[in-house]
């Protein structure tokens, strides 16, 4: 008798701790198991090496519940709450079904797990749903709420279609598997997506790896980042590639007819056969002329005031040799574009609040972030055409930005420590950015592009897309254009504008006739 009372007391112990958890019908004349009824099942703690294959077990509770060793093949956990942290390891899960389950906790498949053929769609709550090293094989992943994370994992032919930002896919082998739906700012690192298919929205999401023969037919990809990946064959029919980086990457056979491919990076990618894309993309790497050697030590940053350069500026290198992205033109052509230092309707400014607005939506008072993060206020509107298609040099670097402004802009060149007219700049040269941030061109090229615009500041410089340039070109001595406009900053502050009602085509007639006056330099 003592001894079975010393039994109870360990079972009693070992239960508390754990090791065995509780689970229980709805009905307590219901046992769980093989094809039971077991409306509302409750699971708390660890439960090992049972058999509920084929149990009906929907709107029911896990709470912090471990299934591990255990078959729940073909069960139906439709509605379930998960409440705190809870996996099913080692496990037979195929075709279960966990649709409109509330996932308050997490839910994880772990450990070899297998769930071949689930359904758990319509998924919502503000858990998460964890597959890790688990097989996943045609399942139907569908989400409102919940975050997903994913590694290590087949998801072969599976369809994740819902609401899936900052999605979280590693490493996992997903041959033909759809993604449908909203993946902002997802991340797919060193995945095989083979034939996948994807859908709707993937703006700012991470692609790496490879997606051979992938569809991404009129997906939004704006600002997403496919650097290195092999996406031989894919299908970017209608794709919107808007600023889409596609570095180092493998397009080759790839579709493009009809995509967005404005401000896209396609540095040293391999897109040779790649179909509609514009002539002469196709070059593989681009090889830059070398650079003469720096003048000993540079500054490598601009000064506060930085020296104001003219068109007699010696460049740095020969004309870039790669093919152009935008126009048949040649960047060393003398056709001409716009007029003045001006930039397109769609180039980006920051203001000092932290966020970036287009020329177009620019106006006077506005307050940029300047070089060195200072407020700096738009006192004035040199050029201000909303329409229209001007011809400007548009500017790749290394770090990925496209700067595109007028040949005669004055934009800062480290190697040189001055402002030079965008014109002399070649392959190898070097913008700046802010603070001691750096970046070398990597490609130099003609666009057409609408609108022309160019604010002046009260400092007389501005950092576009990044880049710190003059709001002055070359026509005249930029200390003299700043003292034009001396008496317009002093009106500014003052409250109104001195030059505001004498505008022709958005162009001040005083100092354009003043400016007539004042010799120009020769190229």
């Amino acid at each position: 008798m003592k001894g079975a009372v010393l039994f109870l007391v360990f079972m009693v112990g070992v239960k508390t701790l754990g090791v065995w958890g509780e689970s229980m019908c709805a009905d307590p004349a219901v046992t769980p198991g093989p094809s039971a009824a077991c409306s509302a099942l409750t699971v708390i703690g660890v439960v090992r090496k049972v058999d509920w294959s084929g149990i009906s077990a929907s709107g029911g509770t896990f709470d912090g519940a471990v299934i591990v060793n255990s078959s729940i093949t073909g069960g139906d956990f439709s509605g379930t709450t998960m409440l705190g942290d809870n996996s099913i390891q080692s496990s037979d899960a195929q075709s279960t079904v966990w649709s409109g389950s509330i996932l308050n906790g997490s839910l994880a498949f772990n450990v070899s797990t297998n769930m071949n053929g689930c359904d758990a769609q319509g998924l919502v709550g503000s858990g998460s749903l964890i597959l890790d090293t688990v097989s996943a094989a045609n399942c139907s992943f569908g989400l409102s709420g919940p975050t997903i994370k994913v590694e290590n994992s087949d998801i072969t032919s599976s369809k994740f279609n819902g609401d899936f930002p900052n999605a979280y896919f590693s490493g996992v082998a997903g041959v033909g598997a759809e993604f449908s739906g909203n993946f902002t700012n997802a991340k797919f690192l060193e995945a095989t997506l083979t034939n996948a298919k994807f859908a709707t929205n993937f703006r700012y999401a991470k692609i790496s790896g490879s997606a051979q023969g992938a569809d991404f037919q009129g997906v939004d990809l704006q600002f997403a980042d496919l650097s290195g990946l092999n996406a031989t064959g894919a299908n970017f029919r209608g794709a919107d590639l808007y600023r889409a980086n596609f570095t180092n990457a493998i397009l080759i056979g790839a579709s493009f007819d009809g995509a967005n491919i404005s401000g896209t990076n396609f540095f040293q990618s391999m897109i040779d056969g790649s179909e509609m894309l514009p002539a002469g993309i196709n070059a593989t790497t681009p090889t830059p002329s070398p650079t003469p050697a720096p003048t000993p030590s540079p500054t490598l940053t601009p000064s506060s005031s930085p020296t104001l350069g003219n068109e007699t500026a010696n460049p740095s290198t020969s004309p870039n040799a790669t093919t152009e992205f935008n126009s048949s033109a040649s960047a060393n052509d003398t056709t001409s574009g716009s007029d003045g230092p001006c930039f397109p309707a769609d180039a980006l400014v920051e203001l000092v609040n932290g966020n970036e607005v287009e020329m177009r939506a620019l106006k006077v008072g506005d307050r940029l972030r300047s070089w060195s993060g200072a407020a700096d206020d738009v006192f004035f509107f040199g050029h201000r055409i909303p329409t229209g298609q001007f011809e400007f040099l548009s500017l790749l670097c290394d770090d990925g930005t496209l700067v595109e402004l007028s040949r005669d802009h004055l934009i800062f060149e480290v190697r040189r420590q001055e402002m030079i007219p965008a014109k002399f700049l070649r392959v190898g040269d070097t913008l700046q950015g802010r603070g001691a941030v750096t970046s070398r061109i990597v490609r130099v090229s003609v666009t057409i592009k609408e609108g022309l615009y160019n604010p002046h500041t009260l400092s007389g410089t501005i950092v576009v897309n990044g880049k710190f340039a003059s709001t002055y070109n070359s026509f005249a001595p930029p200390q003299l254009s700043h003292l034009l406009l001396s008496l317009e900053r002093l009106s500014y502050r003052a409250g109104f504008s001195l030059f505001g009602g004498l505008l022709d085509g958005e162009r001040p007639v005083l100092l354009t006739k003043a400016l007539t006056l004042v010799p120009r330099s020769s190229a």
